[in-house]
């Protein structure tokens, strides 16, 4: 990895695109020579679909749509001409097999390395399955893919000259710890069904909220 895609991979500690005009208090550093382009495709499915808490033997599928799904793509080139890509799609969580299929086929088409493609997602309960466990999923991930690739697509046509930012915010009621300590000594976590009192959480929350942000010529500031 090269060096100055490294300062941002570090920097870089929530993969979720935040927002596009916000502030991040107290700046740390600053960083030039950077392109960055910004791309955003609907990843709605428009028919019905295997729901992400199916399992292979209760499948749920949805019935229609209240919000709609993003693929959200940051596109960051540097002085060297190594472009690194952030991808954010609104389903609950990757697989390995699905970012390797984004990663060939980016590499494909733009000649970008795997291992400069990162792959995540916004943990939505309320979005389709595309596990390979699940039926019925391949069409659905088909058009996830198309999609997927037009917001890198709008993400590399979308880049202008910037400066790196890299701050931090504190918040409040951000998240919580889904861990517990019990009465008799044991650790109660969400797949675990113990009847015993509980005594406290695991840890307190971190709610220190890692910023980068982009401030780009002619164009809004990039948040991730």
């Amino acid at each position: 990895m090269k060096r100055i895609l490294g300062i941002i991979i570090i920097a870089v500690m929530l993969l979720t695109m935040v927002a596009c005009g916000k502030n991040a208090d107290e700046v740390q550093k600053d960083a030039k020579g950077f392109q960055v382009g910004f791309g955003k495709a609907d990843i709605t499915p428009y028919s019905s679909v295997p729901m992400g808490v199916s399992t292979k033997t209760d499948i749920q599928y949805s019935t229609g749509y209240k919000d709609t799904l993003y693929s959200l793509t940051t596109a960051i080139t540097d002085t060297e001409d190594n472009t690194l890509l952030l991808i954010v799609t609104d389903l609950s969580w990757g697989f390995y097999t699905r970012t390797a299929l984004v990663r060939e086929k980016i590499t494909e088409m733009y000649g970008i390395p795997g291992e400069y493609i990162m792959l995540g997602g916004t943990h939505n309960h309320s979005s389709p399955a595309y596990s390979l466990n699940i039926p019925d999923t391949d069409a659905y991930i088909e058009y996830w893919l198309e999609n997927v690739m037009s917001s890198v697509e709008d993400a590399l046509e979308d880049r202008k000259p910037a400066v790196m930012q890299i701050g931090r915010t504190q918040t409040d009621n951000l998240n919580f710890v889904r861990r517990y300590w019990l009465e008799d000594g044991s650790l109660l976590t969400d797949k675990d069904s113990s009847q015993a009192p509980i005594v406290s959480h695991e840890s307190e929350p971190d709610e220190e909220v890692q910023l980068v942000r982009f401030q780009r010529e002619g164009g809004k500031d990039i948040y991730i």
